[in-house]
């Protein structure tokens, strides 16, 4: 079985959010998230172009990832 990807929650972007709502720089956000500052400012410009819309998963090219759990008894996909 593959190891699980990081996949970063949505708490992280609403997070970066309310720290920039507050007075926070780049940098100290980027620290707190854990995040680079170049993907701290992308969030919050495309926050700010697209108010609450810019926070959605937008559709992206390639194959959907595959789950490497077991689908429970009785379940079909998708």
């Amino acid at each position: 079985m593959p190891a699980p990807r990081f996949v970063r929650p949505r708490r992280a972007f609403t997070q970066m959010l309310l720290f920039s709502a507050r007075g926070q720089t780049v940098p100290e956000i980027a620290d707190l998230t854990l995040c680079d500052d170049d993907t701290v400012l992308y969030w919050l410009k495309r926050y700010e172009a697209e108010v609450s819309a810019g926070l959605a998963t937008k559709p992206h090219s390639g194959r959907p990832p595959k789950s490497c759990y077991p689908l429970p008894s009785g379940a079909t996909p998708r």
